[in-house]
């Protein structure tokens, strides 16, 4: 079970790497853009993802509560 928290560390680790740059991505992009359809678009992928970051932290603290760790 803790190689299973390990890897879904790592896998949050990655996500949230993602989160930041597709945030980087966002703010770089002009106002314009941003209130534009492909910008709302972008900004519903990014809450789709923060969303499964939420639950995934909520799925690793549960497993360590489980587990005792």
């Amino acid at each position: 079970m803790k190689k299973t928290l390990k890897t879904l560390n790592e896998t949050l680790t990655s996500l949230q790497e993602k989160f930041d740059n597709m945030e980087s991505k966002f703010e770089d992009r002009s106002d314009n853009w941003q209130e534009s359809e492909k910008g709302e678009d972008f900004q519903d992928k990014m809450n789709e993802l923060q969303e499964t970051i939420d639950n995934l932290e909520m799925t690793i603290e549960s497993l360590e509560t489980f587990l005792d760790i």
